[in-house]
């Protein structure tokens, strides 16, 4: 059930910006749990958990899975590129059984692990695809190990890792043509946040997220039948690595932008993570 508190916001900003009664009430309706994934500064002496929920670092892969590669993402894509086939970026890895107690809709599998690669040309090589892949271990019994990065992985490539801390969080939909009112929807998403203790005052925080809402910066939201599994979101805007009050991981998608990644409904469902899909939207 939705936390009350969340209700009550969303009724005090269709309040303060005299939006009608059926527009909260449909948002209300409409909102959905997610899994806020919060980066943790590291206390002295600690060292990154084999196994654990990262974002950035490097990857735990299970015996005899090897570093993915360009072509991998490209597969189910009939590019007809012929690019050199440089290794993908990894961005984070979940162990699902850490996520598990806030998954307040009950959709993702209970253990295993889940790694998220992306690539993306930076606008040098404009002719190849951005391109993401997931990979799915969901034997939590097999033997995990540190992987050494490839060692032609480009260097914007290498992110500095943090450990991710689980939160359940409500999500609210994005405005669309057949429920726009001036003024509700401008802050709604850091008022949701807030009141569920996920804003510090400090300015914008990095918003990792699986399940629920993305937060779009171009797309109005995604199609129907369709799933938010993942959301990466840039470092703060103006942050200073190892001084602002968010841990920086050196992830900058063009200016301040995002990477989703989308699954269907149906494979969800299966628990099947071989048709994901990964877009970047810049600001």
């Amino acid at each position: 059930m939705i936390d009350k508190h969340v209700v009550d916001v969303i009724h005090a900003v269709g309040t303060e910006t005299d939006a009608p009664q059926e527009i909260m009430a449909a948002v209300v309706q409409r909102a959905l749990p997610s899994i806020r994934l919060i980066a943790q500064f590291p206390s002295d002496g600690q060292t990154l958990r084999v196994g654990g929920c990262r974002i950035g670092g490097l990857p735990d892969l299970p015996e005899g899975v090897k570093w993915p590669r360009l072509s991998a993402a490209l597969k189910s894509e009939p590019t007809g590129l012929q690019c050199e086939d440089e290794p993908l970026w990894f961005l984070m890895q979940v162990d699902l059984s850490e996520v598990a107690s806030a998954d307040g809709a009950n959709l993702l599998p209970k253990s295993g692990m889940l790694y998220f690669f992306f690539h993306w040309h930076e606008a040098e090589r404009p002719e190849v695809p951005d391109a993401g892949l997931v990979l799915f271990c969901n034997d939590s019994k097999q033997r995990l190990h540190r992987t050494e990065a490839p060692a032609d992985l480009h260097s914007a490539g290498h992110f500095q890792g943090f450990e991710l801390a689980p939160r359940l969080e409500w999500t609210v939909p994005c405005c669309d043509d057949t429920n726009y009112q001036l003024g509700f929807w401008d802050n709604l998403n850091s008022r949701v946040a807030e009141v569920q203790g996920l804003e510090d005052g400090w300015g914008p925080a990095p918003v990792h997220r699986m399940l629920g809402f993305g937060e779009y910066l171009q797309a109005p939201g995604i199609a129907e039948g369709y799933q938010l599994l993942l959301q990466v979101d840039s470092d703060s805007p103006g942050g200073i690595s190892g001084v602002g009050p968010y841990p920086e991981t050196g992830m900058l998608w063009g200016d301040c932008g995002r990477i989703y990644y989308i699954i269907s409904e149906t494979d969800l469902k299966a628990q099947y993570f071989g048709n994901v899909w990964a877009v970047l939207e810049d600001q």
